[in-house]
């Protein structure tokens, strides 16, 4: 009975760890499933955004302000006698040079009276010379002599006096330039110190702006400037005058930029932009829709660590232009995320897609 027995147990034996083999194997499967099924929702839960590996660049700070074109120098010009206008050697939008004759007043009497005081000079110096003399050969006494010295110089004031009077009739261009305004015509009757013309110095020009008081600390006398026309015509000249007062109602202070005007094409009271260099410094530039607003309302980039761990940078925009917006703020190097920026948050960890190939590490000199 002994061989049953052993047999019979041994039976059991087999068919319970066949029984318990397949219990536990289609658990240990489903644990595996499990497992995988896990790890591929971790996977689909990782954002993918598209990034671009940029290098800051050395680019320059302006401070940019409004500007208005005016000539260098700008002067009313008037006779310093009176008289009827005989002849006009230029009109408005003539271009005169130094010395050159404007206009003429009739001379009238005035050429008599300088006639008149040179003889009346001519007779004063022979009365001196013959008092003088008599004075060496003891026939005439000094107070004689010291009232024809008296007569003589009083006479060649007189000459000046009538020659300056008809000097006065002709008025000439202080300095080369173009005639802006007249006022008078041939036979206008014109007084001492009535305005004649206007006349402008083109030569050069000076662009006037005002500068807020906050960027006022940056600039300096003889610091160069860039003019900017409304045609993108850009000259560069240099700061010649900074207000020492603010204006009261904007609180900002006006300078003037003198640039050259060779070719005379650039015209008085056109709009320009003045834009003053103040730093250098690095920055990036970045296309607007690169840019982004933290919770805070804070302006920044969106950029992804070693560690593809989502960053965001505050930043300051420097300037614009039309190839898009100069930044500072971020890292000398950077990894920028440039699609998909909207769907992740600071502190997310992403998977990131090149744009494209990842540039050589060189640092340029300048933007």
């Amino acid at each position: 009975m002994k061989v049953p027995v052993l047999i019979s147990f041994g039976l059991a034996i087999l068919i319970g760890g066949w029984m318990l083999s397949g219990q536990l194997s289609p658990t240990s499967n489903s644990n595996i499933a499990s497992a995988d099924e896990l790890a591929g929702k971790q996977d689909s839960s990782v954002m993918k955004v598209q990034v671009e590996d940029r290098l800051a660049k050395i680019i320059e700070r302006k401070v940019v302000i409004l500007g208005q074109v005016e000539p260098y120098r700008q002067v009313s010009l008037a006779v310093e006698a009176a008289g009827r206008v005989k002849k006009l050697h230029a009109k408005a939008g003539h271009r005169v040079k130094a010395g050159q004759l404007l206009l003429q007043l009739a001379v009238n009497e005035r050429k008599a009276r300088l006639t008149e005081a040179e003889a009346i000079l001519r007779q004063r110096q022979a009365d001196f010379d013959a008092a003088k003399k008599m004075k060496s050969q003891g026939l005439q006494s000094q107070t004689n002599l010291t009232l024809a010295e008296a007569q003589l110089e009083s006479a060649k004031v007189q000459r000046v006096q009538a020659r300056l009077a008809v000097d006065h009739t002709d008025l000439r261009a202080p300095f080369n330039g173009v005639i802006n305004e007249n006022f008078i015509e041939v036979g206008s009757f014109v007084d001492r110190g009535d305005p004649i013309f206007i006349l402008i110095d083109d030569s050069r020009l000076l662009v006037s702006g005002q500068v807020p008081q906050q960027n006022i600390r940056s600039v300096k006398l003889g610091q160069k400037a860039v003019t900017r026309f409304m045609d993108g015509h850009e000259v560069e000249g240099k700061i010649t005058y900074i207000s020492a007062t603010g204006d009261s109602s904007t609180r900002s202070f006006r300078i003037e930029v003198e640039i050259p005007n060779d070719n005379l094409q650039t015209l008085a009271g056109i709009s320009a932009e003045i834009r003053i260099p103040v730093e250098r410094l690095p920055g990036h530039l970045l296309s607007p829709a690169m840019l982004a607003l933290d919770v805070q309302g804070s302006l920044g980039v969106k950029a992804i660590d070693d560690r593809n761990v989502v960053r965001f940078f505050p930043v300051s925009i420097v300037n614009t232009s039309s190839a898009g917006a100069w930044v500072t703020g971020l890292p000398e190097q950077v990894r920028i995320i440039t699609l998909g920026q909207g769907f992740v948050q600071s502190g997310d960890v992403v998977e990131p897609v090149f744009e494209k190939t990842p540039p050589s590490v060189t640092t340029p000199n300048q933007s």
